[in-house]
Protein backbone atom coordinates (compact mmCIF):
# COMPACT_ATOMS: atom_id res chain seq x y z
CA UNK A 1 0.00 0.00 0.00
CA UNK A 2 2.89 2.32 0.69
CA UNK A 3 4.31 1.48 -2.74
CA UNK A 4 1.01 2.54 -4.30
CA UNK A 5 1.17 5.86 -2.48
CA UNK A 6 4.73 6.44 -3.65
CA UNK A 7 3.87 5.55 -7.25
CA UNK A 8 0.82 7.83 -7.30
CA UNK A 9 2.52 10.67 -5.43
CA UNK A 10 -0.10 10.64 -2.66
CA UNK A 11 1.79 9.82 0.57
CA UNK A 12 -0.44 8.67 3.40
CA UNK A 13 -3.53 8.22 1.25
CA UNK A 14 -3.67 4.46 1.81
CA UNK A 15 -3.84 4.97 5.58
CA UNK A 16 -7.30 6.51 5.32
CA UNK A 17 -10.01 4.01 6.23
CA UNK A 18 -12.27 5.24 3.42
CA UNK A 19 -9.60 5.43 0.73
CA UNK A 20 -10.93 5.44 -2.81
CA UNK A 21 -8.00 3.34 -4.08
CA UNK A 22 -7.04 0.60 -1.63
CA UNK A 23 -8.22 -0.73 1.73
CA UNK A 24 -7.00 -3.55 3.93
CA UNK A 25 -8.75 -6.65 5.24
CA UNK A 26 -6.76 -8.35 8.00
CA UNK A 27 -7.58 -10.54 10.94
CA UNK A 28 -7.20 -7.53 13.24
CA UNK A 29 -9.70 -5.47 11.22
CA UNK A 30 -12.89 -4.73 13.12
CA UNK A 31 -16.01 -6.72 12.26
CA UNK A 32 -17.98 -3.67 11.19
CA UNK A 33 -15.08 -2.46 9.05
CA UNK A 34 -14.91 -5.87 7.39
CA UNK A 35 -18.61 -5.79 6.54
CA UNK A 36 -18.39 -2.23 5.22
CA UNK A 37 -15.29 -3.09 3.17
CA UNK A 38 -17.03 -6.01 1.48
CA UNK A 39 -20.11 -3.91 0.78
CA UNK A 40 -18.10 -0.98 -0.63
CA UNK A 41 -16.03 -3.28 -2.83
CA UNK A 42 -19.18 -4.92 -4.17
CA UNK A 43 -20.62 -1.45 -4.85
CA UNK A 44 -17.52 -0.49 -6.86
CA UNK A 45 -16.49 2.19 -4.35
CA UNK A 46 -12.78 1.29 -4.58
CA UNK A 47 -10.79 -1.12 -6.79
CA UNK A 48 -8.08 -2.75 -4.62
CA UNK A 49 -8.13 -4.83 -1.43
CA UNK A 50 -4.96 -5.70 0.47
CA UNK A 51 -5.79 -8.93 2.26
CA UNK A 52 -4.63 -12.39 3.27
CA UNK A 53 -6.08 -15.77 2.38
CA UNK A 54 -8.75 -15.22 5.03
CA UNK A 55 -10.74 -13.03 2.63
CA UNK A 56 -9.75 -14.57 -0.67
CA UNK A 57 -10.64 -18.20 -0.01
CA UNK A 58 -14.22 -19.10 -0.75
CA UNK A 59 -15.13 -15.75 -2.34
CA UNK A 60 -16.64 -15.69 -5.81
CA UNK A 61 -16.75 -12.03 -6.80
CA UNK A 62 -17.28 -11.28 -10.46
CA UNK A 63 -15.57 -7.91 -9.96
CA UNK A 64 -12.17 -9.48 -9.31
CA UNK A 65 -10.21 -9.35 -12.56
CA UNK A 66 -6.65 -9.42 -11.18
CA UNK A 67 -4.92 -11.08 -8.23
CA UNK A 68 -1.38 -10.12 -7.19
CA UNK A 69 0.20 -12.67 -4.87
CA UNK A 70 3.07 -11.46 -2.67
CA UNK A 71 5.04 -13.35 -0.06
CA UNK A 72 6.41 -16.87 0.04
CA UNK A 73 3.67 -19.51 0.24
CA UNK A 74 3.37 -22.87 -1.49
CA UNK A 75 2.06 -23.56 -5.02
CA UNK A 76 -1.21 -25.23 -4.03
CA UNK A 77 -2.22 -22.24 -1.87
CA UNK A 78 -1.13 -19.82 -4.59
CA UNK A 79 -3.27 -21.70 -7.08
CA UNK A 80 -6.31 -21.24 -4.82
CA UNK A 81 -5.63 -17.51 -4.37
CA UNK A 82 -5.09 -16.65 -8.02
CA UNK A 83 -8.18 -18.65 -8.87
CA UNK A 84 -10.30 -15.90 -7.33
CA UNK A 85 -9.98 -13.80 -10.49
CA UNK A 86 -12.00 -14.42 -13.62
CA UNK A 87 -14.94 -15.97 -11.75
CA UNK A 88 -17.41 -14.42 -14.22
CA UNK A 89 -15.97 -16.28 -17.21
CA UNK A 90 -13.84 -13.41 -18.50
CA UNK A 91 -10.07 -13.50 -18.63
CA UNK A 92 -8.31 -12.95 -15.34
CA UNK A 93 -4.78 -11.70 -14.69
CA UNK A 94 -2.64 -13.35 -12.01
CA UNK A 95 0.71 -11.82 -11.03
CA UNK A 96 2.98 -13.87 -8.76
CA UNK A 97 6.08 -12.40 -7.12
CA UNK A 98 8.76 -15.09 -6.85
CA UNK A 99 12.42 -15.19 -5.81
CA UNK A 100 14.56 -16.23 -8.75
CA UNK A 101 17.76 -15.85 -6.76
CA UNK A 102 16.86 -16.91 -3.22
CA UNK A 103 19.80 -16.99 -0.83
CA UNK A 104 20.50 -20.61 0.01
CA UNK A 105 17.81 -21.79 -2.42
CA UNK A 106 17.80 -23.71 -5.67
CA UNK A 107 18.02 -21.02 -8.30
CA UNK A 108 18.40 -23.13 -11.45
CA UNK A 109 16.88 -26.26 -12.96
CA UNK A 110 20.18 -28.10 -12.62
CA UNK A 111 20.11 -27.63 -8.83
CA UNK A 112 17.17 -30.05 -8.49
CA UNK A 113 17.44 -33.82 -8.12
CA UNK A 114 14.52 -35.53 -9.83
CA UNK A 115 14.85 -38.59 -7.61
CA UNK A 116 14.19 -36.65 -4.39
CA UNK A 117 10.69 -35.55 -3.47
CA UNK A 118 10.27 -31.79 -3.53
CA UNK A 119 9.62 -29.95 -0.27
CA UNK A 120 7.46 -26.82 -0.06
CA UNK A 121 10.56 -24.63 -0.41
CA UNK A 122 11.72 -26.72 -3.36
CA UNK A 123 8.35 -26.35 -5.04
CA UNK A 124 8.46 -22.56 -4.68
CA UNK A 125 12.03 -22.46 -6.01
CA UNK A 126 11.00 -24.71 -8.90
CA UNK A 127 8.00 -22.49 -9.66
CA UNK A 128 10.37 -19.54 -10.13
CA UNK A 129 12.68 -21.29 -12.64
CA UNK A 130 10.56 -23.91 -14.41
CA UNK A 131 10.31 -23.52 -18.21
CA UNK A 132 7.00 -25.43 -18.31
CA UNK A 133 3.53 -23.99 -18.86
CA UNK A 134 2.37 -22.55 -15.54
CA UNK A 135 -1.22 -23.66 -16.02
CA UNK A 136 -0.05 -27.23 -16.47
CA UNK A 137 2.42 -26.88 -13.58
CA UNK A 138 -0.35 -25.90 -11.16
CA UNK A 139 -2.55 -28.71 -12.47
CA UNK A 140 0.17 -31.29 -11.83
CA UNK A 141 1.03 -29.86 -8.42
CA UNK A 142 -2.62 -30.20 -7.37
CA UNK A 143 -3.29 -33.47 -9.22
CA UNK A 144 -4.17 -36.67 -7.39
CA UNK A 145 -4.08 -40.28 -8.56
CA UNK A 146 -5.85 -43.33 -7.25
CA UNK A 147 -4.33 -46.77 -6.95
CA UNK A 148 -6.21 -50.03 -6.38
CA UNK A 149 -4.69 -52.95 -4.59
CA UNK A 150 -6.53 -56.28 -4.83
CA UNK A 151 -6.46 -59.28 -2.50
CA UNK A 152 -8.65 -61.86 -0.79
CA UNK A 153 -9.61 -63.28 2.56
CA UNK A 154 -10.15 -67.01 3.03
CA UNK A 155 -13.20 -67.77 5.12
CA UNK A 156 -13.85 -71.49 5.31
CA UNK A 157 -14.03 -72.49 1.67
CA UNK A 158 -14.99 -69.09 0.31
CA UNK A 159 -12.55 -66.49 -1.04
CA UNK A 160 -13.80 -62.97 -0.36
CA UNK A 161 -12.14 -60.42 -2.64
CA UNK A 162 -10.89 -57.22 -0.99
CA UNK A 163 -9.83 -54.03 -2.81
CA UNK A 164 -7.90 -51.19 -1.22
CA UNK A 165 -8.21 -47.67 -2.65
CA UNK A 166 -5.00 -45.64 -2.20
CA UNK A 167 -5.11 -41.86 -2.67
CA UNK A 168 -1.85 -40.38 -3.95
CA UNK A 169 -1.07 -36.71 -4.53
CA UNK A 170 1.56 -35.81 -7.10
CA UNK A 171 2.44 -32.53 -5.40
CA UNK A 172 5.52 -31.47 -7.37
CA UNK A 173 6.50 -28.85 -9.94
CA UNK A 174 7.79 -30.31 -13.23
CA UNK A 175 11.07 -28.84 -14.43
CA UNK A 176 11.35 -30.44 -17.86
CA UNK A 177 9.17 -30.45 -20.95
CA UNK A 178 9.92 -34.18 -21.21
CA UNK A 179 8.42 -34.97 -17.80
CA UNK A 180 5.87 -37.84 -18.25
CA UNK A 181 3.24 -36.20 -16.04
CA UNK A 182 3.68 -32.93 -17.92
CA UNK A 183 3.26 -34.66 -21.27
CA UNK A 184 0.11 -36.48 -20.09
CA UNK A 185 -1.44 -33.30 -18.69
CA UNK A 186 -0.72 -31.36 -21.88
CA UNK A 187 -2.34 -34.12 -23.89
CA UNK A 188 -5.38 -34.06 -21.59
CA UNK A 189 -5.71 -30.30 -22.03
CA UNK A 190 -5.61 -30.77 -25.79
CA UNK A 191 -8.31 -33.44 -25.83
CA UNK A 192 -10.43 -31.35 -23.45
CA UNK A 193 -10.19 -28.38 -25.86
CA UNK A 194 -8.54 -26.06 -23.37
CA UNK A 195 -7.86 -22.58 -24.78
CA UNK A 196 -4.27 -21.62 -25.55
CA UNK A 197 -2.36 -20.68 -22.42
CA UNK A 198 -1.11 -17.09 -22.21
CA UNK A 199 1.21 -17.47 -19.19
CA UNK A 200 4.62 -15.80 -19.08
CA UNK A 201 6.35 -19.13 -19.88
CA UNK A 202 4.22 -19.86 -22.94
CA UNK A 203 4.26 -16.28 -24.25
CA UNK A 204 7.21 -14.50 -22.59
CA UNK A 205 7.42 -11.58 -25.02
CA UNK A 206 3.70 -10.83 -24.80
CA UNK A 207 3.83 -11.02 -20.99
CA UNK A 208 6.82 -8.68 -20.87
CA UNK A 209 5.11 -6.23 -23.22
CA UNK A 210 1.93 -6.24 -21.18
CA UNK A 211 3.86 -5.66 -17.92
CA UNK A 212 5.68 -2.72 -19.49
CA UNK A 213 2.35 -1.18 -20.44
CA UNK A 214 0.40 -2.30 -17.38
CA UNK A 215 0.37 1.17 -15.82
CA UNK A 216 -1.98 2.21 -18.61
CA UNK A 217 -4.39 -0.70 -18.06
CA UNK A 218 -7.88 0.02 -16.72
CA UNK A 219 -10.94 -2.11 -16.03
CA UNK A 220 -12.37 -1.05 -19.39
CA UNK A 221 -9.36 -1.96 -21.57
CA UNK A 222 -8.19 -4.99 -19.57
CA UNK A 223 -9.48 -7.54 -22.08
CA UNK A 224 -7.77 -5.66 -24.91
CA UNK A 225 -4.48 -5.54 -22.98
CA UNK A 226 -4.49 -9.29 -22.35
CA UNK A 227 -5.18 -10.13 -26.02
CA UNK A 228 -2.86 -7.56 -27.63
CA UNK A 229 0.22 -8.88 -29.42
CA UNK A 230 2.71 -6.63 -27.64
CA UNK A 231 6.04 -7.60 -29.31
CA UNK A 232 7.31 -4.90 -31.67
CA UNK A 233 5.20 -2.15 -30.10
CA UNK A 234 6.64 0.82 -28.29
CA UNK A 235 5.87 1.28 -24.63
CA UNK A 236 3.08 3.77 -24.16
CA UNK A 237 4.00 6.74 -22.07
CA UNK A 238 1.31 8.05 -19.80
CA UNK A 239 1.14 11.74 -19.12
CA UNK A 240 2.34 12.56 -15.64
CA UNK A 241 -0.52 14.24 -13.78
CA UNK A 242 1.28 14.38 -10.47
CA UNK A 243 0.18 17.40 -8.50
CA UNK A 244 2.88 19.76 -7.39
CA UNK A 245 2.63 22.15 -4.49
CA UNK A 246 4.03 25.67 -4.74
CA UNK A 247 7.47 26.03 -3.31
CA UNK A 248 8.21 22.30 -3.10
CA UNK A 249 10.37 22.26 -6.21
CA UNK A 250 13.86 23.19 -5.15
CA UNK A 251 14.93 23.74 -8.76
CA UNK A 252 18.60 24.60 -9.01
CA UNK A 253 18.88 25.41 -5.29
CA UNK A 254 21.80 23.99 -3.43
CA UNK A 255 22.61 23.75 0.23
CA UNK A 256 24.80 26.53 1.59
CA UNK A 257 27.22 25.58 4.33
CA UNK A 258 27.50 28.51 6.73
CA UNK A 259 30.57 29.39 8.70
CA UNK A 260 30.47 29.42 12.49
CA UNK A 261 30.07 33.21 12.61
CA UNK A 262 27.26 33.26 10.03
CA UNK A 263 25.52 30.37 11.79
CA UNK A 264 25.60 32.23 15.08
CA UNK A 265 24.30 35.40 13.40
CA UNK A 266 21.44 33.58 11.66
CA UNK A 267 20.33 31.69 14.76
CA UNK A 268 20.41 34.87 16.86
CA UNK A 269 18.21 36.71 14.35
CA UNK A 270 15.76 33.82 14.08
CA UNK A 271 15.59 33.43 17.85
CA UNK A 272 15.07 37.16 18.47
CA UNK A 273 12.45 37.44 15.71
CA UNK A 274 10.45 34.57 17.16
CA UNK A 275 10.78 36.01 20.67
CA UNK A 276 9.36 39.36 19.49
CA UNK A 277 6.47 37.61 17.75
CA UNK A 278 5.81 35.47 20.81
CA UNK A 279 5.74 38.50 23.09
CA UNK A 280 3.34 40.25 20.72
CA UNK A 281 0.90 37.32 20.73
CA UNK A 282 1.35 36.42 24.40
CA UNK A 283 2.01 39.72 26.20
CA UNK A 284 1.14 38.28 29.61
CA UNK A 285 3.49 35.93 31.50
CA UNK A 286 2.94 32.24 30.72
CA UNK A 287 4.24 28.87 31.83
CA UNK A 288 6.21 28.43 28.62
CA UNK A 289 8.52 30.71 26.72
CA UNK A 290 9.59 31.19 23.11
CA UNK A 291 12.53 28.83 23.56
CA UNK A 292 10.08 26.05 24.40
CA UNK A 293 8.29 26.41 21.05
CA UNK A 294 11.24 27.28 18.85
CA UNK A 295 14.51 25.93 20.18
CA UNK A 296 17.82 24.45 19.17
CA UNK A 297 16.31 21.52 17.26
CA UNK A 298 14.39 23.80 14.87
CA UNK A 299 17.31 26.20 14.53
CA UNK A 300 19.71 23.39 13.67
CA UNK A 301 17.24 22.02 11.10
CA UNK A 302 17.16 25.42 9.37
CA UNK A 303 20.94 25.70 9.42
CA UNK A 304 21.35 22.17 8.01
CA UNK A 305 19.00 22.94 5.08
CA UNK A 306 19.96 26.56 4.57
CA UNK A 307 19.84 27.42 0.89
CA UNK A 308 17.11 24.84 0.19
CA UNK A 309 14.35 26.64 2.12
CA UNK A 310 12.79 28.71 -0.63
CA UNK A 311 9.19 28.88 0.57
CA UNK A 312 6.95 28.71 3.62
CA UNK A 313 5.87 25.17 2.62
CA UNK A 314 9.46 23.92 2.74
CA UNK A 315 10.09 25.76 6.01
CA UNK A 316 7.01 24.10 7.51
CA UNK A 317 8.41 20.66 6.63
CA UNK A 318 11.85 21.62 7.88
CA UNK A 319 10.83 22.68 11.40
CA UNK A 320 7.81 20.38 11.71
CA UNK A 321 5.00 22.93 11.47
CA UNK A 322 3.90 26.22 12.95
CA UNK A 323 3.45 26.77 16.70
CA UNK A 324 2.09 30.35 16.73
CA UNK A 325 0.36 32.44 14.10
CA UNK A 326 2.70 34.23 11.72
CA UNK A 327 5.76 32.22 12.74
CA UNK A 328 6.52 30.75 9.33
CA UNK A 329 6.15 34.04 7.46
CA UNK A 330 8.36 35.95 9.92
CA UNK A 331 11.07 33.31 9.88
CA UNK A 332 10.93 33.00 6.09
CA UNK A 333 11.60 36.73 5.71
CA UNK A 334 14.72 36.42 7.85
CA UNK A 335 15.88 33.37 5.92
CA UNK A 336 15.29 35.03 2.51
CA UNK A 337 17.07 38.23 3.51
CA UNK A 338 19.94 36.34 5.06
CA UNK A 339 20.21 34.11 2.00
CA UNK A 340 20.44 37.15 -0.28
CA UNK A 341 23.12 38.69 1.90
CA UNK A 342 25.03 35.45 2.07
CA UNK A 343 24.72 34.93 -1.66
CA UNK A 344 25.84 38.49 -2.34
CA UNK A 345 28.75 38.04 0.04
CA UNK A 346 29.52 34.68 -1.48
CA UNK A 347 29.41 36.17 -4.99
CA UNK A 348 31.74 38.98 -3.94
CA UNK A 349 34.06 36.49 -2.30
CA UNK A 350 33.99 34.32 -5.40
CA UNK A 351 34.84 37.35 -7.57
CA UNK A 352 37.67 38.33 -5.24
CA UNK A 353 38.89 34.77 -5.11
CA UNK A 354 38.73 34.55 -8.90
CA UNK A 355 40.65 37.82 -9.25
CA UNK A 356 43.22 36.66 -6.71
CA UNK A 357 43.61 33.36 -8.52
CA UNK A 358 44.08 35.20 -11.83
CA UNK A 359 46.62 37.54 -10.23
CA UNK A 360 48.53 34.65 -8.71
CA UNK A 361 48.41 32.78 -12.00
CA UNK A 362 49.70 35.86 -13.88
CA UNK A 363 52.49 36.40 -11.35
CA UNK A 364 53.40 32.74 -11.58
CA UNK A 365 53.43 32.94 -15.37
CA UNK A 366 55.67 36.05 -15.32
CA UNK A 367 57.96 34.42 -12.79
CA UNK A 368 58.22 31.30 -14.93
CA UNK A 369 58.96 33.40 -18.02
CA UNK A 370 61.67 35.34 -16.16
CA UNK A 371 63.11 32.12 -14.82
CA UNK A 372 63.15 30.69 -18.30
CA UNK A 373 64.78 33.85 -19.64
CA UNK A 374 67.45 33.68 -16.95
CA UNK A 375 68.06 30.03 -17.77
CA UNK A 376 68.38 30.83 -21.46
CA UNK A 377 70.74 33.73 -20.72
CA UNK A 378 72.84 31.52 -18.47
CA UNK A 379 72.95 28.87 -21.19
CA UNK A 380 73.96 31.52 -23.75
CA UNK A 381 76.74 32.88 -21.53
CA UNK A 382 77.99 29.38 -20.75
CA UNK A 383 78.01 28.52 -24.43
CA UNK A 384 79.78 31.77 -25.29
CA UNK A 385 82.46 31.12 -22.63
CA UNK A 386 82.94 27.60 -23.91
CA UNK A 387 83.21 28.85 -27.50
CA UNK A 388 85.78 31.49 -26.48
CA UNK A 389 87.78 28.86 -24.61
CA UNK A 390 87.78 26.54 -27.59
CA UNK A 391 88.70 29.40 -29.89
CA UNK A 392 91.57 30.43 -27.60
CA UNK A 393 92.82 26.85 -27.47
CA UNK A 394 92.74 26.62 -31.22
CA UNK A 395 94.62 29.93 -31.63
CA UNK A 396 97.19 28.84 -29.05
CA UNK A 397 97.65 25.55 -30.88
CA UNK A 398 98.09 27.32 -34.21
CA UNK A 399 100.60 29.72 -32.62
CA UNK A 400 102.61 26.83 -31.23
CA UNK A 401 102.61 25.09 -34.57
CA UNK A 402 103.73 28.28 -36.32
CA UNK A 403 106.49 28.83 -33.76
CA UNK A 404 107.73 25.25 -34.16
CA UNK A 405 107.73 25.62 -37.90
CA UNK A 406 109.67 28.87 -37.59
CA UNK A 407 112.21 27.26 -35.23
CA UNK A 408 112.64 24.33 -37.55
CA UNK A 409 113.28 26.68 -40.46
CA UNK A 410 115.77 28.73 -38.39
CA UNK A 411 117.57 25.54 -37.31
CA UNK A 412 117.91 24.36 -40.88
CA UNK A 413 119.43 27.73 -41.84
CA UNK A 414 121.98 27.51 -39.03
CA UNK A 415 122.93 23.98 -40.06
CA UNK A 416 123.41 25.12 -43.60
CA UNK A 417 125.58 28.06 -42.62
CA UNK A 418 127.67 25.90 -40.30
CA UNK A 419 128.30 23.42 -43.10
CA UNK A 420 129.35 26.08 -45.51
CA UNK A 421 131.73 27.53 -42.90
CA UNK A 422 133.32 24.11 -42.39
CA UNK A 423 133.89 23.66 -46.12
CA UNK A 424 135.67 27.00 -46.37
CA UNK A 425 137.98 25.96 -43.59
CA UNK A 426 138.53 22.56 -45.07
CA UNK A 427 137.18 20.90 -42.02
CA UNK A 428 134.83 17.96 -42.24
CA UNK A 429 131.33 19.07 -41.32
CA UNK A 430 129.65 17.31 -38.44
CA UNK A 431 126.23 18.22 -39.83
CA UNK A 432 124.87 15.40 -41.91
CA UNK A 433 122.24 15.82 -44.49
CA UNK A 434 122.56 19.53 -44.89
Amino acid sequence: MTALDVARGTPGSSLRPNSSLVRRFHSCTGQKDKVRLVEDFSDNSFPIISCTMALGMGQKWSRVRCVIQMGRAEPSAICQMIGRCGQDGRRGLAIIFVEKTRKGGKNSVSAFNSTIRQTDNDRMDALAVTPCCLRTVFAIDNASVFSFMGGGIHEDVLLIPVFTLIFLRLGYVPLSLEDPSYIREKAREGTSLFPTCDCSNCMPEAACGMMNNMKNMTAENMDEFMTTNWPGQNIKKRKNNKRTHPGEDAGDAKRIKLSASLTAKLTDELRSTFAILFKHIYPNPSLFGPEDLFGEVELQAIVDRFGLIGSVAILRKTIGGQTITGQLEALQKIIDRFAKEVMATETQQEMELCYEEERVAEAKRVEEEEKRARELEAERITKEIEDNRKRAEQEHKRGEEAWKAEQALHMSMLVKLAGEEAERRGVESIHRGR
